[in-house]
């Protein structure tokens, strides 16, 4: 039994993996990866962020928002430091020492950072390319093939002891 949970963990991780390599969401979370270290050492490089969408008059001073750059059109996420009456945003990142130079308007914030998973975003990048996908994907079939193997074999020596049950003299 203990050997089938497991197998279920790694299918439920190599789901995770694939929504995350297909920039999908998972239970509501979009799902990202931090390549930079702006954020460091609270949100690591490498580290996976789940990003939920809130209304923007719940952000709060010291939340930690993914936006839209308007300039680039790239993916920040960075620390509220201030809020102005609009509810526009002032950012930094905790590892920079100065503030973001551009204000982040309300309509450009994607979410709101909800969780960091340190670490698991450098398996992203075996999801993301297709040849070496493969590997999980064998190593997987491979567990399951033995576990269904090692089942069998205990079923048919069960099978096979109980014809000589009757011999048994105790």
């Amino acid at each position: 039994m203990r050997r089938i949970l497991s197998i279920l963990l790694i299918l439920f991780l190599v789901f995770c993996g694939i929504s995350i390599a297909t920039q999908g969401t998972f239970l509501g979370y979009k799902l990202l990866v931090v390549i930079s270290g702006s954020m460091e050492p609270k949100v690591p490089v490498g580290a996976i962020i789940g990003v939920k969408t809130v209304p923007s008059d719940t952000i709060e001073l010291g939340d930690v928002i993914t936006y839209k750059e308007t300039s680039t059109s790239a993916l920040v996420t960075h620390r509220v430091v201030l809020i102005d009456k609009d509810n526009n945003y002032i950012t930094k990142g905790d590892a920079n020492e100065k503030s973001d130079p551009d204000l982040v308007y309300s309509n450009t914030v994607i979410g709101k950072t909800f969780f960091v998973l340190p670490y698991f975003g450098y398996l992203v990048i075996i999801f993301r390319n297709q040849y070496l996908l493969l590997v999980p994907i064998m190593l997987i079939a491979i567990l399951l093939v033995k576990e269904i193997i090692a089942y069998r074999r205990k079923i048919f020596k069960q099978k096979m002891e109980e014809p000589f049950k009757w011999l048994d003299i105790r």
